[in-house]
């Protein structure tokens, strides 16, 4: 079985790094500091999903989904 999690809060994405390694798919990243999504999106070969600058409240009325 295939599972799958958005990253929510992510700072650098080292938690999302770890999940992927155990076979998670990573949908999505997301958070309110402009420089995390930054090192994301560096490092997006290791990561390899997106990673977009936005708050929660943003992400509320189903956008997140």
């Amino acid at each position: 079985m295939k599972y799958t999690c958005i990253d929510s809060f992510s700072g650098a994405g080292g938690l999302a790094l770890g999940f992927r390694e155990v076979g998670f798919e990573i949908r999505l990243s997301f958070d309110n500091d402009p420089r995390c999504i930054e090192t994301q999106k560096m490092n997006g070969k290791y990561l390899g999903h997106p990673a977009i600058l936005a708050s929660f409240e943003e992400m509320d009325n189903g956008r997140l989904l």
